[in-house]
């Protein structure tokens, strides 16, 4: 079978902000984008599916990086950079370089 996916896995975090030792066995596959979202400090999306694993991370991790939720649309929309505004080109930038990706003359880098 090629393709297939399997919701059990492993997951081993490390940094200043994960709880050393620490051990969680009711995380979800699904839990991997919200939590990866906090950790950069990015909104999560509201209609995103799983949960932030809170228990892995020190109790002052949360205080000083609350997690933010964003309002989405239901449903997804292609665009094309004639599609944005000035304002709204401006905060898909910002969105792609809290994800690491910088936008240089209309191509990624």
């Amino acid at each position: 079978m090629n393709g297939s996916h399997r919701m059990e896995g492993i997951l081993i975090l490390k940094g200043p902000t994960i709880i050393k030792g620490q051990e969680f066995s009711k995380a979800s596959l699904m839990d991997l984008s919200p939590t990866i979202l906090s950790l950069l400090g990015c909104a999560r999306p509201s209609d995103m599916d799983g949960q932030v694993l809170r228990g892995v991370f020190e109790e002052d991790f949360f205080k000083s990086n609350p997690i933010h939720y964003e309002k989405t649309r239901k449903g997804y929309h292609v665009i094309t950079p004639k599609d944005l505004t000035p304002k709204e080109e401006k905060k898909l930038r910002e969105r792609l370089k809290c994800l690491g990706i910088s936008i240089a003359h209309g191509y990624t880098r």
